[in-house]
């Protein structure tokens, strides 16, 4: 199968749009919970579910990853209680692995320990 190589910046209005909805799930009323992982929030679970997956394919498809500017939702979103969501994130990211370097020196330190936190006292329950 060939599959064209897009340009993310013919995709600039999507991305925006896409970037609200991350945000949207980002935003926390509580220091330490994310509205996505809040209860009565399923439907916007639901959608950023979905924009990640729109995004990792659109990111593995792209030359020109290095102009994605929602890796701060990202990184966010690596600290959710959803393990699907945490899942996703690392599929969008995993798109990345091309530009290595600069995800590294985007993301904290205190993210990567926070998500290794959390991950194992899921798994504790």
């Amino acid at each position: 199968m060939i599959v064209a190589q897009c340009e993310l910046s013919n995709w600039v209005d999507v991305l925006d749009k896409l970037d609200d909805v991350l945000e949207r799930c980002c935003n926390a009323n509580s220091p330490w919970m994310l509205a996505c992982d809040m209860a009565g929030n399923e439907s916007d679970k639901h959608l950023l579910l979905t924009v990640l997956q729109f995004t990792a394919l659109l990111v593995e498809q792209s030359f020109s990853r290095h102009l994605y500017s929602s890796m701060d939702h990202l990184t966010t979103l690596l600290s959710s209680s959803d393990m699907t969501v945490v899942l996703a994130v690392l599929d969008v990211l995993y798109m990345f692995r091309s530009v290595v370097p600069l995800l590294l020196h985007q993301i904290s330190p205190v993210i990567v320990l926070l998500f290794l936190v959390t991950l194992v006292t899921s798994k504790l329950g």
